[in-house]
């Protein structure tokens, strides 16, 4: 994985080169960022080029027996740690190596990759990741090898906000002091889970969310969509290139996510009970994923009637899309949409903990009621 495979963040970039450069490597680093900023990539890319053979002041050489090792994730220097269990009973004695197989194949289709992505992929329905104890005693080990072929041995860990506290509490020493010519790179989405004693013994590396012109370049280039399309997703997605992939993805039932959505609305403003619970059984059944999507999707619809009333010109909407926000533009009001964005906010906030769907859509349902203008006007 080189620098330059990766959309964006050319400041931090630089600052992880120059740190290579001026020897100053801190032997255990934090690298938080949101869902979908690229965040592992930067970790794998960062190994790669402290072990490449023929580093440039730019990038790694792509080329050398460790890059080409390093492309593959199959350098018997670089470990990874990532959260894991299985779609059957039991946890014991559960580590990283046991599917690593899939995550290299899983990693190597798309470096953008998500949680729930990876807990499809591993066929775990609702089961959460772990990172456990036994984990934790196989990282010691690894590490306390010699390095095979590189200066350094490399830790990358995803998501250490998975580890539960026993396995927390037992690679502190490690974290505080790794073993020579060791790098440990945690990889996080969620800093404030990581616990104190593991923070204060971490640098950190702040990674932002793409902004929305470096995500719309980016699904250009690797998604292949039209500059328009891309620059409507972009907006949606929040700077979050694996939510732009979902969205992408989901194109052939744009127009009846639409409908759904528009008739939703219809049924809260005129407070149709009935025709409500019909759309908590609906959305009851989505899955998580698609249930986040469409939380989304609302959210973007009604930030574009907001805007559509007030600077039309500003608005990203289809022609079904903008006929819609006209006719229903008379029941929002400027000062409803912080609340707005909070609830929907706060309802994927407990899909993504596992809420009961149906319960977390009709509170959504009743309190989204009470922001919006009750007239009788089609829409």
């Amino acid at each position: 994985m080189q620098f330059s495979k990766i959309p964006g963040h050319s400041i931090l970039k630089k600052h992880l080169i120059h740190t290579v450069e001026e020897q100053r490597i801190s032997s255990t680093q934090l690298f938080s960022g949101p869902e979908g900023c690229g965040s592992l990539a930067l970790a794998v890319a960062f190994c790669q080029y402290i072990a490449c053979n023929e580093r440039t002041s730019e990038d790694s050489c792509g080329k050398c027996s460790s890059c080409l090792k390093f492309e593959k994730l199959s350098h018997p220097d670089l470990h990874f740690s990532i959260p894991v269990n299985r779609n059957k009973d039991g946890t014991k004695d559960m580590g990283s190596d046991e599917f690593i197989t899939e995550w290299r194949s899983f990693f190597l289709n798309d470096f953008f990759v998500s949680r729930d992505e990876w807990q499809k992929e591993l066929h775990l329905d609702n089961k959460q990741l772990l990172i456990t104890t036994y984990e934790a005693s196989q990282i010691i080990k690894k590490l306390n090898y010699k390095s095979y072929e590189s200066e350094y041995k490399f830790l990358i860990m995803w998501l250490p906000e998975k580890m539960n506290l026993e396995a927390s509490n037992r690679l502190l020493k490690t974290f505080e002091e790794p073993f020579e010519k060791t790098l440990i790179i945690m990889v996080t989405e969620e800093y404030d889970a990581i616990i104190k004693t593991i923070l204060s013994r971490s640098q950190l590396i702040k990674i932002p969310a793409y902004n929305n012109q470096e995500l719309s370049e980016a699904i250009v280039e690797r998604l292949k969509v039209s500059e328009e399309k891309a620059n409507k997703i972009a907006v949606l997605s929040n700077g979050n290139f694996c939510k732009a992939k979902w969205l992408i993805e989901q194109t052939d039932d744009a127009t009846h996510t639409f409908d759904n959505f528009r008739q939703w609305l219809r049924d809260i403003v005129t407070f149709n009970i009935t025709e409500l619970l019909k759309h908590m059984d609906i959305f009851s059944k989505l899955g998580r994923e698609n249930q986040k999507g469409y939380l989304a999707y609302a959210q973007f619809m009604l930030r574009q009637v907001f805007a559509h009333k007030f600077n039309p010109s500003v608005a990203t909407l289809s022609d079904d899309e903008r006929d819609f926000a006209e006719k229903f533009s008379v029941f929002v009001h400027i000062e409803g949409l912080s609340q707005i964005s909070e609830l929907i906010n706060e309802a994927a906030y407990h899909i993504e903990r596992n809420g009961n769907a149906k319960m977390i859509f009709f509170d959504l349902s009743m309190n989204l009621g009470k922001f919006l203008k009750k007239e009788k006007v089609t829409v």
